[in-house]
């Protein structure tokens, strides 16, 4: 999900489009594509005038292969 994804900025709002365009949830799960990003201000809840596109590629890692006879453990990071 968004939510998930750490950033540099806190209090990120992503759109569909650069202008306009629909805000995307933050529970919304990521997948690859073009997304906008806008920065709203905590204090006066007003978002940047400009928001900053933003590629995203969801790839799904190959399944690892064993290289050496015995038992390997594998932890989700």
């Amino acid at each position: 999900t968004f939510a998930s994804v750490q950033f540099n900025e806190t209090n990120i709002v992503w759109y569909t489009a650069s202008i306009g365009g629909t805000a995307i949830p933050s529970t919304t799960v990521l997948t690859s594509g073009t997304y906008f990003a806008a920065l709203k201000d905590a204090t006066t809840t007003c978002e940047s005038s400009q928001r900053l596109s933003v590629t995203i590629s969801v790839t799904d890692s190959a399944t690892p292969t064993l290289v050496t006879a015995g038992t390997q453990n594998f932890c989700l990071v």
